[in-house]
């Protein structure tokens, strides 16, 4: 099973992206900033990564540095 990580601060576009891609089928992580999406990326591997770029610090850009 392919597996998303969702990183958004928007938690009603974040759930609505997890159930989107959970009906699909896909695994879904969702981070709701950038310091848990820091520890998830640490932690695990995503074939596909949503990430919003303005999130509280890091950012969205900082994250992918």
């Amino acid at each position: 099973m392919a597996s998303v990580l969702i990183v958004e601060d928007e938690a009603p576009i974040g759930d609505g992206l997890a159930a989107l891609f959970a009906g699909q089928g896909f695994a879904t992580t969702l981070a709701p900033d950038g310091l848990r999406a820091t520890a998830v990326l640490e932690a695990a591997r995503f074939d596909v990564v949503l990430l919003d770029l303005v999130i509280p610090p890091p950012t969205g850009l900082e994250v992918l540095l």
